[in-house]
């Protein structure tokens, strides 16, 4: 909230502020998360504590510890059980019920910088060592992780679905979609002139978005190739996200401007 350490809810639908309260002990916030039901908030701590609040009042009900560096990502998983967080090279596992560590899974070369929990729970991750992680989050008791790699460059952004994974590789132009079941490429587009800046997909996996620096978004359904490309703002496109059925897109700009759009056969409708 601004530069005082402060946390603030927003009503979406009116507008307002509907509740407040000082981090008092804590250091300024970098990441904030909801839970799948609404219920709790997470937030990732410059001192590299996690928060834990009551999101009806705000009241905090735990402060999670790492390793003393802030995180660069949180997921809750989709049933709510998990709470992963980004800690430098490793990924911290708690379960919700209690706040309890469950486990730490290692396998990256250099910093983690987003993740997502995908396919029947599982978990992918990305670092600036060039490759996605996909960890296969078990029950409580085996407490095994499995991991299989899929290589993208170094500056490479990405967008992952429950069963799709999209790749954008902004230095070689390319976008790729992947099957997160058979670790294969499904799709593949290239651009020209560097204009690919970021990108979403469905969670089916069967279409995909690009923004583009002319504040473009381009819609694209496989297997088919064909390519629908509707300017929406004036500025490029710096963030996309579909809902979870696919039928709305938001996007987001440098010209300063959020914008919700509906997504239909026809393409992308204001």
């Amino acid at each position: 909230d601004g530069l005082a350490p402060r946390l603030a809810v927003w009503n979406i639908q009116t507008h307002e502020k509907v509740g407040t309260n000082d981090f008092k002990d804590l250091s300024e916030a970098y990441t904030l998360l909801y839970s799948p039901d609404g219920k709790t908030l997470a937030t990732a701590h410059l001192n590299g504590e996690l928060a834990i609040w009551n999101a009806n009042n705000l009241r905090r009900e735990a402060v999670l510890q790492t390793n003393g560096s802030f995180c660069r990502a949180l997921q809750f998983s989709p049933d709510g059980r998990w709470l992963a967080a980004a800690d430098g090279l490793l990924i911290r596992l708690w379960k919700t019920a209690d706040w309890t560590l469950e486990g730490t899974l290692k396998g990256h070369l250099t910093g983690i910088v987003s993740l997502a929990f995908v396919r029947d729970g599982n978990l992918i991750s990305a670092s600036r060592d060039g490759s996605i992680k996909l960890w296969a989050i078990p029950p409580p008791e085996t407490r095994t992780y499995v991991e299989h790699s899929i290589p993208v460059a170094d500056d490479a952004r990405w967008s992952a679905g429950r069963h799709a994974l999209l790749t954008v590789d902004l230095a070689g132009d390319t976008v790729r979609v992947w099957n997160l079941v058979s670790l294969r490429m499904s799709g593949e587009q290239h651009y020209e002139l560097r204009d690919a800046n970021c990108g979403a997909v469905t969670d089916d996996g069967r279409c995909f978005t690009i923004g583009h620096d002319d504040g473009s978004i381009s819609l694209h359904r496989l297997p088919s190739e064909s390519v629908r490309q509707h300017p929406v703002h004036a500025k490029e496109v710096v963030e996309l996200a579909f809902s979870a059925n696919g039928e709305l897109l938001a996007s987001g700009s440098s010209d300063n401007t959020l914008r919700l759009h509906r997504v239909d056969e026809t393409g992308v409708v204001e």
